[in-house]
């Protein structure tokens, strides 16, 4: 199999049975820039990309749960989105990734493997030294929160841009917001506490943007954080932009004093 002039590859819904298939493809991809593997069942449990040295951006998003955990050996790439199903990955070398997405979704309750994924995924953060913008999804962060209230140690990362996609609730946000939950406006209350632990625990942070789906609530807790940064700690280094998605009004940028 041999296609030399491909840079971008999409293989969706396949079942890779062996490691020799998904092998041949990328020797007959000598040139590929982009994979992406979604929804394929049976990935070889160590997918070496490390002759692959084109390869930059690597998307793997599972949907079938594996009987063993993967490993990935992708020392050249830049990006990394893993999108995972209760599924165990280990991550050997991604030694040159700058930007990474991580999720993680649980069919059942994911109390029964809580502490499994904990370590799972620390130990993948562990692997990202070189990581300087890092999107976390809603149920990773719980896990991460989880990890912290059982006291496990955090990776140093040297992130310069943080992206975190979540519910304003409880149970997504750290320890230290847990007594916001049963004030009035709970959602926008919540916000400005999770603004206010990250100005907090961030010595070079410069700029903090809040984006709301726009809904009338949405709208409502919009308007009541445009009050409420003046209350949070005092950073001369760091503006607040509040912009809700798709709004008509954007906010200036508000600049802590």
């Amino acid at each position: 199999m041999s296609w030399e002039s491909i840079r971008n590859l999409t293989l969706r819904s396949c079942n890779l049975s062996y490691y020799e298939s998904i092998a041949n493809i990328l020797s007959g991809c000598p040139i590929l820039e982009t994979l992406e593997l979604i929804y394929c069942r049976n990935l070889p449990q160590r997918l070496n990309l490390s002759k692959s040295l084109s390869l930059r951006r690597l998307e793997i998003k599972w949907s079938f749960k594996s009987s063993y955990p993967v490993e990935i050996v992708a020392p050249h790439i830049h990006y990394l989105k893993l999108t995972m199903y209760e599924e165990s990955c280990t991550l050997v070398d991604v030694s040159s990734v700058t930007q990474a997405s991580l999720e993680i979704f649980f069919n059942n309750n994911f109390f029964w493997v809580a502490e499994f994924v904990q370590i799972m995924v620390l130990k993948m953060l562990e692997k990202l030294q070189n990581i300087e913008r890092l999107t976390l999804g809603r149920t990773l962060l719980q896990m991460l929160s989880l990890a912290e209230l059982c006291g496990r140690p955090f990776p140093m990362l040297r992130v310069q841009t943080l992206i975190v996609e979540t519910m304003v609730v409880r149970s997504a946000i750290l320890e230290g917001i847990y007594p916001m939950v049963h004030c009035e406006n709970a959602a926008s209350n919540l916000s400005a506490s999770f603004m206010e632990l990250v100005l907090r625990n961030s010595k070079t942070l410069e700029t903090i943007v809040v984006q709301f789906r726009s809904t009338p609530l949405a709208l409502e807790c919009f308007a009541q954080l445009l009050q409420m940064p003046p209350t949070l700690p005092h950073n001369n280094n760091v503006s607040i932009v509040l912009n809700p998605s798709n709004y008509s009004l954007i906010a200036s940028v508000l600049s802590l004093i």
